[in-house]
């Protein structure tokens, strides 16, 4: 009984531990977005600002860029060859 009151406390543990995890990956994937807008469109209008970001998650989505799982990723990852 012991043991299993013991594992399914470490089974929440694991799944909590997860959740912030996964998180803190949103939080830091909205900066990431939020700086390459700003450096790459800081002068244009809310309109260019928008379809800076709308390139940055297609190339995110877009099988064609190897390795690109995070808006991070897409940010620092050179156009396919």
């Amino acid at each position: 009984m012991f043991a299993l009151v013991l594992g399914l406390i470490g089974a929440i543990f694991v799944f909590a531990l997860q959740a912030v995890y996964a998180r803190q990956d949103e939080r830091r994937n909205l900066v990431c977005l939020a700086r390459n807008v700003y450096f790459e469109a800081r002068g244009e209008p809310v309109a260019g600002q928008y379809a800076v970001a709308e390139v940055t998650m297609n190339r995110k989505a877009s099988g064609r860029y190897v390795g690109v799982g995070s808006v991070s990723n897409s940010v620092h990852e050179k156009a396919p060859t």
